[in-house]
């Protein structure tokens, strides 16, 4: 059975600055390589033809593959998708709307000030 290290998921609001802790949903933690990828987040780089078909087609393939996609955030030219990095090649393959599709590290305010402690922490994973 998968539980991670402890069975629990911490969220943290970095702009309330508040925590919560839940239960892992082992459901989701089966889905995501076995627990190892749980939470993996993708950038997908939208095509800027069309203000709505690139994401409709992104919502469209996961539909498809019956695969249970948290939409993170969206915006011009892009969107942020938590889903199982398994099943990643499987979509990829079938969108034409979506120039790149990367791992998702995080995002910080535009001044980048304001954000040099987030980009020391990505700079530590070595991806």
């Amino acid at each position: 059975m998968v539980y991670g290290y402890t069975g629990k998921i911490l969220r943290v609001d970095l702009t309330r600055e508040k925590t919560s802790s839940e239960p892992t949903n082992m459901e989701w933690a089966r889905m995501f390589l076995g627990g190892k990828g749980l939470g993996a987040k993708y950038l997908f780089e939208l095509s800027g033809e069309h203000p709505s078909l690139p994401l409709a087609e992104l919502r469209a393939c996961l539909d498809v593959y019956g695969i249970d996609c948290r939409l993170e955030g969206q915006g011009a030219g892009y969107a942020v998708c938590s889903l199982p990095a398994s099943k990643l090649p499987r979509i990829v393959s079938r969108l034409a709307l979506s120039h790149r599709v990367g791992k998702y590290l995080g995002s910080c305010p535009e001044r980048v000030k304001d954000c040099e402690s987030e980009i020391d922490d990505i700079r530590a994973l070595n991806v």
